[in-house]
Formats: C-alpha cells, structure tokens, sequence
C-alpha cells in the first residue's frame, strides 16, 4: 500500500516507513499495489494511478530490481524464488537425517559403550 503523502516524503528523499526496499516472494505470487496517495505512481511495468489499484504478478524466479516512483531511490527489489516442492523436502530431509542419524549413532557407542562378553570356561 501507498500511503497518502508518499509523494511529497520521496521528494524530499525521505524513505516510507511501511514500504520495505526489498520483498521476497515465490513463484505464482501476485503483488498488489494500493495507491492512497494523491499522485500516480510505477512499479516497473505497472502503473498505478491515485485511489486505485494494480497489481503484478510473479511467474519466474529471479532478482528484479524495477524503477519505483514511491522510493527515495527509484528502484524497488523484488526477490522471487522457486517454490519449494515435495522433491526438495525429501531431499533435504533425507541429506541432513542420514548424516545426523549416523553421528548419533557414534556418540551412543561413547555414552553407554558395549560391554566385552564374558566366557566362561567349563571343565
């Protein structure tokens, strides 16, 4: 959202507080731009003019870095990441679990460490 008087604040380079300079997003996400202020402001390819709203939507992973007419900078960040999918749950379980399973496994053998049989020699 873009607050009223957002205009007046990036002219004088001041920042808006509830506008972060960088987002972070995944893929298939939609970004909605509500401009309250009473100025026409961009996103990138989005133009948003007063009292209404646009939005973008964010179909590929990658950094974009977009002009922005609502920071003091002109220029808003935009980090859009992969979904993360089954496949990659799995893996990740499977590449940190086996190791850590095994190092358990080690120290268990230093905390309570086996015990030499005993045999007993009958005569």
């Amino acid at each position: 959202m873009i607050p009223a008087g957002t205009a007046g604040k990036v002219a004088k380079g001041q920042a808006v507080p509830s506008i972060p300079a960088d987002m972070v997003f995944v893929v298939g996400d939609t970004l909605v731009v509500k401009n309250e202020d009473t100025t026409d402001h961009i996103l990138g390819p989005v133009w948003v003019p007063p009292g209404s709203s646009a939005s973008l939507t964010l179909d590929q992973a990658n950094r974009f870095s977009y002009q922005c007419t609502f920071q003091p900078n002109k220029y808003l960040g935009l980090d859009v990441r992969s979904r993360v999918t089954w496949t990659t749950r799995i893996t990740a379980i499977l590449l940190a679990g086996l190791p850590t399973s095994a190092i358990i496994a080690i120290y268990s053998l230093v905390v309570f460490p086996t015990k030499p049989r005993q045999t007993t020699n009958i005569e």
